[in-house]
């Protein structure tokens, strides 16, 4: 499984805040999958898809797709890209994670590893990937909510 727990700098509120922009102004389906690279670091690069995000009272519900430079494993199955759907609640400050497949190659190519339904709710722990995803996923809540969505 993904470790959303580990520490990155991506670079500060404004590119968080273009971000959060665009995420908003793209129109909202649930079909189409439309991935945003939200960060960039060494060995890892996490999407968001801007397509699929649903809204609800304080959470957000939205999938997200992490690609690995090196390989990560489950059990001893290799994986360089997983698929995870997420929903962030925003009053309680925590992740819940609601499914993930795992793909053989980069950006869901080549095998399906695994796949499957998962229901683990953990805190968001500041200055972790985890803290940076949920407080951009706010910034495009916060947006949509002023905006009337």
């Amino acid at each position: 499984m993904t470790d959303h727990r580990l520490a990155i700098n991506i670079g500060g509120v404004m590119k968080q805040m273009i971000l959060a922009f665009v995420l908003v102004m793209l129109p909202v389906t649930t079909h189409a999958a439309n991935w945003i690279k939200i960060s960039e670091n060494p060995g890892h690069d996490i999407y968001v898809d801007a397509e699929t995000i649903e809204f609800g009272t304080n959470t957000m519900t939205f999938w997200v797709m992490d690609n690995f430079a090196k390989a990560k494993k489950i059990g001893n199955k290799p994986y360089l890209s997983s698929v995870s759907k997420h929903q962030a609640d925003f009053k309680a400050h925590t992740d819940h994670l609601l499914y993930i497949s795992t793909y053989s190659e980069a950006l869901q190519a080549g095998t399906l590893v695994e796949s499957g339904k998962v229901d683990l709710t953990e805190p968001v722990i500041p200055g972790t990937i985890g803290a940076t995803v949920h407080n951009m996923m706010r910034l495009v809540y916060e947006k949509a909510k002023k905006d009337g969505k």
